[in-house]
């Protein structure tokens, strides 16, 4: 639902739906444009998730319409992007926290902005409602030192520690736990495709490593995002180029990537009907990116089990998930295209009855995650308080 299309009617709860003997939850799941709210009393989805899409003030203003078109619910779960080394136990939002979100900030500026505000609203419009804030980064708090550190000095920025931190937690975290559902598979590779995109190890129940570091802006190729690159290309275009910090942060976030290869889109639908050569470029180069990352993660995990594809493009686009696994079957993680292209909805095994690696197509649902995660962190609050 974009923004311009939100109406009252369309935010309202029906009381009669509404029980007191379960606590309301509302999950509040921001994106640098967009925002996703989802009402739950229990495990119980109250209503479909309103989805707006906008601004950072569009945003701010349909948020403030839907507090004040609800009753005040018991509990808000914020998603937070950055905040440094914290790990996946929720947090109750005070002023502490407010102040680390701040801190964070200008290393995920559009969402941690954001955030903050929401948190505001909320605090005006539902007082009583008690805040928490769930990490997009806490699923990768205990990296194994090899994956964690940069070869450089460690301690280059003291109040803002230089490691990787990883991001897409929460839909990794969800892939992962669909999958140990169906078989308790050892060695896992779990695909976050969309607008951002990342790729993150599993052995066991171990995160072992993943592509998006110090920001979200490592890794994979992305929509407008260059993902890694060498570091000689930033001197040179300060030294013999003479851009600025500023200029540089919009050309790496928001001129690069899918966008930048093209040089006409970065969204993967239109890309696949252009015939184009820059077109093919761009779509080619992210297949093989990742194509490149699950090779390696092969190698460090030594073998794998299950590959997961999530996101908008990895759930939505049969073709890119083919493009992505037809090299590989030389490593027996063999696609069954029948099965690929005809993929419904929901959570659908992809792969030949020959394949060594099974391939999940599996339909993220990241405020489920967290309002999972809120659920276990106060069951067992509750335990060790009796």
């Amino acid at each position: 639902m974009k923004l311009g299309q939100l109406s009252v009617n369309s935010l309202k709860t029906k009381s009669a739906d509404m029980s007191s003997n379960f606590t309301t939850v509302l999950v509040c799941n921001a994106g640098s444009t967009s925002l996703k709210l989802t009402l739950y009393q229990g495990s119980k989805q109250m209503l479909d998730t309103i989805q707006l899409t906008g601004d950072s003030k569009q945003l701010s203003s349909g948020y403030s319409i839907f507090l004040t078109q609800h009753d005040s619910s018991m509990v808000v779960l914020h998603r937070i992007v950055h905040s440094g080394a914290v790990d996946e136990k929720p947090k109750r939002i005070d002023q502490q926290l407010k102040a680390t979100i701040r801190h964070w900030q200008h290393l995920a500026p559009l969402h941690n902005n954001l955030a903050l505000k929401l948190i505001k609203l909320t605090e005006n419009l539902w007082p009583k409602a008690k805040q928490y804030a769930l990490f997009d980064s806490g699923l990768f708090y205990d990296l194994p030192s090899n994956s964690q550190n940069y070869a450089i000095p460690p301690l280059l920025s003291p109040l803002w520690p230089i490691r990787r931190y990883g991001f897409h937690g929460l839909a990794h975290r969800h892939q992962w736990n669909i999958l140990q559902k169906t078989k308790r598979f050892t060695t896992t590779v779990t695909l976050q495709l969309g607008g951002g995109c990342s790729a993150t190890a599993w052995k066991n129940r171990q995160v072992m490593d993943t592509t998006m570091g110090f920001s979200p802006l490592d890794g994979l190729v992305m929509s407008t995002r260059c993902g890694a690159i060498d570091p000689s290309i930033l001197l040179h275009l300060i030294q013999h180029e003479e851009y600025s910090a500023d200029q540089l942060y919009k050309l790496l976030n928001q001129q690069s990537g899918l966008k930048g290869l093209s040089g006409k889109s970065e969204f993967m639908p239109l890309l696949l009907q252009d015939k184009g050569a820059e077109a093919e470029l761009a779509v080619d180069h992210f297949c093989y990116q990742i194509q490149k990352t699950i090779g390696a993660f092969y190698v460090v995990l030594g073998g794998i089990d299950a590959i997961s594809f999530g996101g908008g493009i990895g759930e939505n686009q049969a073709i890119i998930r083919e493009k992505i696994m037809a090299p590989l079957s030389s490593l027996s993680m063999q696609m069954n295209k029948s099965k690929n292209h005809n993929a419904g909805q929901g959570h659908q095994p992809l792969q030949t009855d020959g394949s060594a690696t099974e391939i999940w197509k599996i339909q993220v649902d990241e405020s489920k995650e967290m309002l999972n995660q809120y659920q276990t962190f106060t069951n067992k609050q509750k335990k060790y308080a009796q």
